[in-house]
């Protein structure tokens, strides 16, 4: 996989891209969550696939 660029959106958005090995995701969503992070549906969509 290659990088494309620091992150998505346009200068009015905040985005932060988090590089997390695959096998940390799962611990890494749940503490994010417990902490407050909103975590968009389409994240477990597409790890359902992998």
């Amino acid at each position: 996989m290659t990088r494309e660029g620091n992150g998505g959106g346009d200068e009015q958005e905040n985005i932060t891209v988090h590089s997390v090995p695959l096998r940390d995701v799962k611990a890494w969503l749940k503490n994010k969550s417990q902490t407050g992070y909103a975590i968009d549906p389409k994240i477990y969509a597409g790890l359902y696939w992998v």
